[in-house]
């Protein structure tokens, strides 16, 4: 059983190296470079980890190896069709014929550009709207992500739940700023617009770190990775820079942040997970063994809840036939219009509770059931034919920007966007519908500063 573990990893790792192989030109804002990459430390790294140390999951009842290696069969049958689905545009003309249509059908974005004229006044709305929007994500209580908000000593206003995606999607702006003055550094290599880069990303931290989500400093961080990526297409010393950081500093602070009580005021709590983070590294081998054991075990542990999601369905609930699909449509329509509809958010706790990740009576914690198990829990094993269209459709998006090898600021802001929510992996809808809405919102702002553009190229 634990060969056929060891075997399976190794074909999660050998992904990797086969899409290099078919990929002439690596280039790290491809999305089928990144995704195995993702992919392994998600489902591989995880699963060897649970092996090679079990002690610290025996208390789960859904550990063992039999459950964790029907899982990775359907994992790699998962992102095998996924690769197949990516590369079909290569072996089969009719798909070919079809895409290339359809991204002829779609304006193509490259076509306008934002009128460097007016850059100031843009970062200066961006940077206000944005700030406006965090103020009142602090004030109405919805900026502390911790596992103690029970006794949070900032609790969310009974208005928060209805507006909170305008206030979340205006509290985006900041990092929109930071992307579009960043790019210009890219474009021009003018020294200002690096530095006013490198203070927009410092206050992006600052802004970040007190809440406890991790994905708020990663979605910075990531944008400015992958905007780099487009102009050194492989920035290996900057990707070193960005694992080490995240895993040795991020991951273990933010962590302290999510365990203690709040008593919101920022500066002692600041000072109090400080204090923490500096005693964390007293016995270097202990702090190194939970920081692992933080990654792997906990927040990249995909592998554990696919398993789990293969063995107990359809026995804890039903197959859904493609409703969870379904609910993307759903997620378009404003709660303003709507004030009753279905929130992604509370179909992700309902997941956590039935299946024994969060305990039954916890209903505000979320847990991610993934993209691949989605797929599981709508249509079983036939769920691995789905991999095929989402490979497609990453394709698609990809060929979609690259029709022409060359961006347009605006085009680089949007992509570096899509390339984030594409790798996150989540639901459908809950990471496609929060993609389309940032598009729209995105697109009503610059739209007083968008102008045609020659297709001259601004990046390749």
């Amino acid at each position: 059983m634990t060969s056929f573990i060891y075997v399976q990893i190794g074909l999660l790792a050998f992904y990797i190296v086969l899409v290099c192989i078919l990929e002439k030109d690596i280039k790290l804002f491809n999305p089928i470079i990144l995704m195995p990459i993702v992919y392994f430390v998600e489902y591989g790294a995880s699963s060897l980890y649970m092996v090679l140390d079990p002690s610290n999951f025996w208390g789960f009842d859904f550990y063992s190896l039999p459950i964790i290696n029907k899982g990775l069969l359907f994992i790699n049958g998962v992102f095998l069709f996924f690769i197949l689905g990516y590369y079909s545009v290569n072996y089969n003309k009719h798909i070919k014929s079809f895409t290339a249509k359809l991204i002829n059908k779609i304006p193509d974005i490259n076509n306008y550009t934002i009128q460097i004229k007016n850059l100031t006044l843009l970062l200066i709305i961006l940077l206000i709207v944005g700030w406006i929007a965090r103020i009142l994500v602090i004030k109405t209580g919805g900026y502390y992500h911790t596992e103690s908000g029970d006794i949070n000593a900032v609790r969310q206003s009974a208005s928060y739940t209805f507006y909170s995606q305008y206030i979340a999607m205006g509290s985006l702006f900041p990092i929109v700023a930071l992307a579009l003055i960043f790019s210009e550094w890219l474009k021009s290599n003018k020294k200002q617009y690096l530095f006013i880069s490198f203070v927009f990303l410092l206050l992006e931290v600052a802004y970040a770190l007190p809440s406890g989500s991790k994905e708020r400093i990663l979605l910075p961080l990531a944008i400015i990775l992958f905007l780099y990526s487009l102009k050194k297409k492989l920035p290996i010393i900057p990707l070193i820079l960005f694992v080490v950081l995240f895993m040795f500093f991020v991951f273990p602070f933010v962590g302290i942040y999510r365990s203690i009580v709040l008593s919101g005021n920022m500066i002692k709590d600041l000072q109090l997970v400080s204090f923490f983070y500096c005693r964390l590294f007293g016995h270097i081998q202990t702090s190194l063994n939970g920081i692992f054991y933080s990654i792997f075990g906990e927040r990249f542990n995909y592998s554990i809840i696919v398993s789990t999601i293969v063995e107990r369905t359809p026995l804890v609930c039903d197959f859904k036939y493609g409703y969870t699909y379904v609910i993307f449509l759903i997620s378009l329509i404003p709660r303003i219009l709507w004030p009753g509809k279905p929130g992604i958010a509370d179909f992700a706790n309902d997941f956590g509770r039935d299946y024994g990740f969060i305990s039954p009576v916890d209903y505000t914690t979320s847990v991610d059931m993934t993209w691949v198990g989605e797929m599981f829990i709508n249509f079983g094993w036939f769920g691995v034919i789905v991999g095929f269209f989402y490979g497609l459709f990453y394709r698609t998006i990809y060929d979609y920007f690259m029709r022409n090898r060359k961006l347009s600021p605006l085009a680089v802001i949007l992509y570096v966007f899509t390339l984030y929510y594409m790798l996150r992996g989540g639901m459908f809808a809950a990471q496609f519908g929060g993609l389309l809405k940032l598009y729209i919102v995105i697109f009503i702002i610059f739209s007083p500063f968008l102008q045609k553009t020659d297709n001259k190229s601004v990046s390749k």
